[in-house]
């Protein structure tokens, strides 16, 4: 259980790190590809390894349910910005696209909170639940 956190933590780091290089250039189109690439391999990976036990365990627990049914709204609205941003993204340059450029300003910012806030809330819960059989 814990290399899964421990895994989920170091790509957390690498993700921050993209988003910061693309925070300081948005135009950087090479490396945006890699962090959407890198970005959608590990949801999957949060989906299966920490989300799908943590729905397991929400099943008899209350809080665990309602602090997923906050991060799954939360997270929906990220990808459904994601999903969004891809579809237009696609063959377009972002020095002449201002909206876009906004767009993906606003979703680096927004996954960088999203990564701080899982790190802060549902690791430790998926630790302290993991300790329980």
């Amino acid at each position: 259980m814990l290399k899964t956190i421990t895994l989920l933590i170091r790509q957390h780091k690498k993700l921050v790190q993209y988003a910061d290089i693309l925070l300081e250039n948005p135009y950087d189109s090479e490396t945006l590809e890699i962090f959407i690439t890198k970005l959608m391999q590990h949801l999957e990976k949060e989906d299966k390894d920490l989300y799908g036990p943590l729905l397991q365990k929400a099943k008899d627990n209350e809080i665990v349910r309602l602090t997923l049914d906050i991060f799954k709204q939360d997270i929906m609205d990220v990808s459904d910005q994601l999903s969004e941003f891809y579809k237009n993204y696609k063959n377009k340059d972002l020095r002449k696209e201002q909206q876009l450029r906004s767009m993906l300003i606003s979703l680096l910012i927004k996954l960088k909170i999203r990564i701080r806030t899982e790190e802060i809330i549902l690791f430790p819960l998926y630790k302290r639940l993991s300790e329980i059989k």
